[in-house]
């Protein structure tokens, strides 16, 4: 439905007043690094509250509130109703927010070699041949591993840990992939900026 994406660099100090008293008491706590992908994922949240309000401009930002009481994002239409599915992820570079119709989940990562040490943990055998068998490096094949359950997490509403082991990637592609979950297969798409990869991950109503 929409997208917001936000680099991180271009974000200054006095973006903070675009925060409401709850999300600058929880910036409070972070650390420089973590309120920064804070702040931008907020900015790009209220972007898109803004957007689907007819592009307004006028309601004060410190009024629209992204974060629920369990620290979960959400993206309130402008009058305060609440907007539809919205999923939110950021890396040390960007900042980017999605709103859908259905349950969606986005995750952005930086593409490294840190997710090849822990993957006996969020891989099953058969992930594993499938990413070493892959046309992309092992780096990238295993990273879209990651990521897809990264997204699914979000768009599931499951915890990490469950989607780890409930969920299982039975294809792999430079731009799509799909996941099978509760026994559905749905696609996943990729998209990669500089040395960035982008998931997202939309559970299509029936």
């Amino acid at each position: 439905r929409d997208l917001a994406l936000i680099e991180l660099k271009t974000i200054e100090e006095s973006a903070k007043r675009i925060l409401s008293p709850d999300e600058r008491e929880r910036l409070q706590d972070m650390t420089r690094e973590r309120g920064a992908s804070y702040l931008a994922a907020r900015l790009a949240l209220k972007r898109l509250s803004r957007r689907m309000s007819g592009n307004d401009t006028t309601t004060p930002a410190d009024t629209i509130v992204t974060v629920t009481p369990d620290k979960q994002p959400r993206c309130p239409l402008t009058n305060g109703e609440e907007g539809p599915y919205c999923s939110l992820s950021h890396d040390k570079r960007f900042a980017v927010a999605v709103v859908s119709d259905n349950k969606i989940g986005i995750d952005v990562e930086e593409i490294s070699d840190r997710v090849l040490k822990p993957r006996r943990f969020y891989m099953n055998e058969k992930e594993t041949l499938l990413a070493k068998n892959s046309s992309l490096n092992e780096v990238e094949a295993f990273l879209r591993v990651w990521s897809i359950k990264e997204a699914a997490s979000k768009a599931t509403g499951l915890k990490l840990a469950t989607v780890w082991s409930k969920t299982s990637v039975t294809e792999i592609g430079r731009e799509k992939s799909v996941v099978e979950i509760d026994g559905t297969l749905w696609e996943v798409f990729h998209e990669k900026v500089d040395n960035h990869l982008f998931t997202i991950l939309t559970l299509q109503n029936p």
